[in-house]
């Protein structure tokens, strides 16, 4: 039944999905959460149930096999596949008991299947079905593919260096690219750039030169005499923290040969506070008696959840075991 809006209670607002709903919660969300190696959820589309709230998905993979490539999502989200037929099929669920309350989803049918669209020039329909995985698949692009260069998500401890690695989409041999450059901007108060590092990746060989003489920017040119071929890293920027924080890299002004490139992606980098909270207890009184009134205070040298209580133990005269201390 569809309802006009006149038909609504006066009392009702009327807002827009986005404004009352997360859609598509940010992987940083899980990254931040948990290392690359501890296990999460991973939920095939086959496992999302049809018009009903529970599903039953016993899959785990890392979260670095999963964190670039499938969907996020968190424990309690509610999970709608938008993909053709399987929206207007019902799969719908509630993610629920997930590994380390964090899942990732993938749109396959099956593993032996994937989902097939086929779209020709004789009329204007798109056929959707599915169809084995071994029997391959062809694309015919409406478009030139349009290239991409990204800064890849990084995770570290607050002290230790790091290596950001930065990647292509897909390089042809007609491509013959020989040559690029980008800027990289960052946040020079959490970050020290200390080198780079093409060894291992598509730019293995050639020549890598990096401006350092803008405070927070990177201007990086390459060059080589034989063409990068394939999708992968091209570079790898090495850095050390300085402090606990969550900044993002961000490109610009970047191109592959005389090619500009406009689909850049930027990078997140969360740096973690391992540090330990130092306290300190000072007393407003120094000779007190009997039944007289001492006040005690912890100072801790940054802010404390509230959710982690401050408990106090005292032996002696007067003791109190683990009592929480007021804010």
């Amino acid at each position: 039944m569809k309802l006009r809006q006149s038909q609504f209670p006066r009392e009702w607002e009327i807002k827009k999905l986005g404004e009352v709903c997360t859609i598509r919660p940010p992987k940083k969300e899980a990254k931040e959460k948990l290392n690359e190696s501890e296990l999460v959820t991973f939920l095939p589309m086959e496992d999302l149930g049809i018009l009903t709230k529970d599903f039953n998905s016993s899959k785990v993979r890392k979260l670095k096999e999963v964190a670039r490539s499938y969907t996020y999502f968190a424990e309690n989200d509610l999970l709608l596949a938008k993909i053709t037929p399987c929206f207007e099929n019902g799969k719908i669920g509630i993610a629920r008991n997930l590994t380390n309350e964090i899942g990732f989803g993938s749109s396959e049918y099956d593993n032996q299947y994937a989902w097939s669209r086929i779209l020709n020039n004789v009329n204007d329909q798109v056929f959707r079905g599915y169809a084995n995985k071994r029997d391959g698949f062809s694309i015919r692009c409406l478009k030139d593919y349009e290239k991409s260069i990204i800064i890849n998500d990084v995770t570290v401890n607050e002290g230790q260096p790091l290596e950001v690695p930065i990647s292509v989409s897909e390089l042809t041999s007609a491509d013959n690219t020989i040559s690029y450059q980008f800027d990289v901007t960052f946040d020079n108060t959490t970050l020290e750039y200390t080198g780079n590092n093409i060894i291992g990746t598509l730019a293995a060989g050639g020549t890598v030169d990096v401006n350092t003489g803008v405070a927070g920017k990177l201007s990086v040119g390459y060059i080589t005499s034989t063409a990068l071929v394939a999708a992968g890293n091209i570079l790898k920027l090495q850095f050390n923290t300085l402090k606990a924080d969550t900044v993002t890299l961000t490109l610009s002004n970047a191109y592959l040969n005389s090619t500009l490139i406009s689909n850049l992606i930027p990078g997140t980098i969360i740096v973690k506070d391992v540090t330990p909270p130092t306290g300190a207890v000072t007393y407003n009184d120094s000779d007190v008696r009997f039944a007289d009134a001492l006040t005690i205070t912890a100072t801790f040298n940054e802010p404390m959840l509230l959710s982690n209580a401050v408990k106090l133990s005292l032996s002696g005269a007067a003791t109190l075991a683990n009592a929480e201390m007021t804010r």
